[in-house]
């Protein structure tokens, strides 16, 4: 289990709590602190010893990040969970269950996600496939479990299939979700959603401390490096 987190102290006491009290306990709990500058460290330490704080200097980004934990995780599969997100009790459980009933032939599974205030989001981006520019195309997949690529938010995968990490550090952040659901589809493995394992996201959370024209020049870069990189 990695969390990536940035000055996000506010949202991790909720964060970890949840996947303390989960019915199937995760093998590792790994905290990527991301060169935070307020108490987030301090605080993981002081209330929750079990949980492994790996420290960098500086702000790498979720991809990287991610990228950090998951090579120094050692379980067979690997779970990312956004900070700003908490899990229901029964999450790891579900997401560990769909996970082998679909092997082998899925290679990353996504989760349920609703907002902080209960309400699905389960959007048409569900059933979205991507044309040839990137941009989405709706109602593509008739089976409601299948999705092109796992929302960064909360997913899951063998961690063997991408030993390195699964993100191209270069993303930063923004698509590299659809960089890693691309990447799996072309190994041949299906990109799936675990429909009751619910997490519950905050909108924009610590994303809200990000600069608007960093996040549209990410979003942006980033689709046609997607592009770029997969045709």
């Amino acid at each position: 289990m990695v969390v990536v987190n940035h000055d996000g102290v506010d949202f991790l006491w909720h964060c970890l709590f949840a996947l303390k009290t989960q019915t199937y306990l995760p093998y590792e709990i790994i905290l990527v602190d991301n060169g935070s500058e307020d108490t987030s460290v301090s605080f993981v330490k002081a209330n929750y010893p079990q949980v492994k704080v790996m420290e960098c200097q500086e702000n790498f980004g979720f991809a990287m990040g991610s990228n950090l934990g998951a090579k120094y995780a050692t379980g067979d599969l690997v779970a990312l969970l956004n900070n700003d997100a908490v899990v229901t009790p029964d999450w790891l459980a579900r997401m560990v269950m769909d996970f082998q009933d679909h092997w082998p032939k899925v290679g990353v599974l996504a989760s349920a996600v609703k907002s902080n205030k209960g309400v699905e989001e389960n959007r048409k981006e569900d059933q979205w496939t991507l044309n040839l520019l990137g941009n989405p195309v709706e109602g593509y997949f008739e089976d409601p479990q299948a999705v092109f690529y796992p929302e960064g938010c909360s997913l899951m995968y063998a961690r063997f299939l991408a030993p390195e990490g699964p993100f191209d550090p270069d993303y930063f952040i923004y698509q590299e979700d659809v960089y890693l659901g691309w990447r799996f589809r072309l190994q041949n493995r299906q990109v799936r959603k675990a429909p009751d394992a619910k997490v519950f996201h905050e909108p924009g959370g610590t994303m809200s401390k990000f600069q608007g024209w960093k996040t549209v020049y990410y979003k942006t870069r980033n689709r046609w490096l997607n592009l770029f990189l997969f045709y």
